[in-house]
């Protein structure tokens, strides 16, 4: 490995959709919508609009930002994110 490398360093972090719980592998220098992206498949969960999901650290009210790289978000080996709506579905 040349000394400019960056060594790949993984985190295990648990998604959190309904209730129903899933672990993902994500390289701590890549950003954080990787993961988003695919728990969105795993779960089976199409939205409708883009930005109408998000992740949100388990017990925080704010959605994580989904571009900044995992170890900038600070988040810890086997962190809970839940996967839920931004914004309550409108209408009824």
């Amino acid at each position: 490995m040349s000394a400019g490398t960056v060594s790949e360093v993984f985190v295990e972090l648990r998604v959190v959709f309904n209730g129903q719980p899933k672990e993902f592998r994500a390289n701590v220098h890549q950003p954080l919508r990787p993961v988003f992206q695919r728990a969105l498949a795993e779960f089976g969960v199409q939205p409708t609009q883009p930005d109408e999901y998000g992740l949100f650290l388990e017990g925080q009210n704010q959605p994580l930002e989904l571009d900044r790289k995992i170890e900038d978000l600070n988040l810890p080996e086997n962190a809970v994110l839940i996967l839920q709506r931004r914004t309550p579905p409108r209408g009824g």
